[in-house]
């Protein structure tokens, strides 16, 4: 059995991205944010969004 050329990720390390949605401090609008954008910006207003989840 050979060694796997990929020990240094593994598969369970791989994340899928999913979407949140985030509700605009500045405006109020809930945006669909995906968990992997790293500076998501509200489609209605173009204030950046934190992290003010509403699941």
């Amino acid at each position: 059995m050979s060694v796997s050329q990929f020990k240094e990720k593994p598969a369970c390390s791989v994340k899928v991205p999913v979407p949140e949605m985030i509700a605009c401090s500045g405006c109020g609008y809930e945006n669909e944010v995906w968990n992997d954008e790293e500076q998501p910006v509200c489609v209605k207003c173009g204030a950046s969004l934190k992290a003010t989840r509403t699941s």
